[in-house]
């Protein structure tokens, strides 16, 4: 690109992560294995907190309605599986719990498409889905160890792309150049954010014309168990927190104060008695499954020995929607 990006890369430190960022991901692609199964990666340009989880699970859906025989690769970031790498789902029951398998991979309980978590995703393929079709690999927009078929990338539209800034000193790992590998781009919670949305739109657009550039929202389901709109007290441990407040806010309820955690955070039993402050505990589906390896939740579970049971303490699912024909379209290559 002949003029200055839009992601702010100019402070040193910025640069040298810039540097050592682009010598790894050389590395990588030099090696890259190649799958006989379509693979469709699916990442950021920052790091974390886009909501690719939902696009994920629809992606898998399909793919499962269309007959293959899908599965989702990941990471398995903050599990104990992850070095090792293991079957988490074996499309009908899940064979680790979410200390082994990670947060992310509980949510992809999609019927006949497996879960498979491992830092070496080439290898983690080779063993747990050789047999596999249709490969789904999550976040790794930043790692080509795997050849890839599609290269989609989510951005979050509550980001401002004035206030976007290259790690250490912001939260995107890439600049915007890097889209020149992407064959499309999901922006996320644009109803949250209009204006924001507009302009990453056309930057894109202006910058990589030709690149199909697609509008998205976060639409919240039901809070469960069911909760009428009223003044809460938030919960999270993820990669935007902010967006998480925000679909709580418009969907109704009234947040009297957040706890955000660091993403992944691995919550503690003493964690609980600071959220009582009579007010029902809102909480994400993610941050559900790490806050029930440790705690039952009244109406979800049955009390266990031995582990605190919470009472007043609800989740917000949410779903994706945008035009998932032409996605659709993009991803199975019809």
């Amino acid at each position: 690109m002949t003029d200055e990006d839009p992601i702010k890369s100019s402070h040193w430190l910025q640069r040298l992560y810039l540097h050592l960022h682009n010598r790894k991901f050389s590395a990588r692609k030099r090696n890259q294995m190649r799958s006989s199964a379509r693979v469709v990666s699916l990442g950021n340009l920052s790091a974390g907190g886009t909501g690719k989880t939902p696009l994920g699970v629809w992606i898998l859906d399909q793919a499962v309605r269309r007959k293959l025989r899908p599965a989702v690769l990941l990471r398995g970031y903050g599990g104990q599986k992850s070095s090792s790498g293991g079957l988490a789902f074996d499309g009908s029951q899940f064979l680790m719990d979410s200390a082994a398998s990670g947060d992310e991979a509980q949510l992809y309980h999609v019927e006949g498409a497996r879960v498979i978590v491992g830092a070496n995703r080439w290898d983690a393929l080779q063993r747990f889905g050789r047999d596999q079709n249709f490969i789904l690999l999550d976040d790794a927009f930043q790692n080509p160890s795997v050849y890839r078929d599609v290269d989609l990338v989510l951005i979050d539209s509550t980001v401002a792309l004035n206030r976007a800034s290259l790690l250490p000193l912001g939260k995107f790992r890439e600049s915007l150049e890097a889209l020149q590998r992407a064959d499309g781009v999901v922006l996320t919670r644009t109803d949250l954010a209009p204006d924001n949305a507009r302009e990453w739109k056309d930057v894109i657009q202006t910058r990589f014309p030709g690149l199909p550039v697609w509008k998205s929202v976060h639409s919240p389901g039901p809070v469960t168990p069911l909760l009428e709109p009223g003044p809460v007290v938030a919960v999270s441990g993820i990669g935007n927190p902010g967006g998480f407040e925000a679909t709580l806010k418009d969907a109704g309820y009234d947040v009297q104060e957040h706890f955000a955690y660091r993403d992944h955070y691995s919550y503690r039993e003493s964690d609980f008695s600071r959220w009582q402050k009579g007010w029902p505990v809102v909480t994400t589906e993610k941050d559900l499954v790490r806050i029930r390896h440790i705690a039952t939740v009244d109406r979800l579970d049955v009390q266990s020995p031995g582990k605190p049971h919470l009472r007043g303490l609800h989740y917000l699912p949410v779903r994706l929607d945008m035009d998932f024909h032409e996605l659709g379209q993009l991803v199975f290559g019809e």
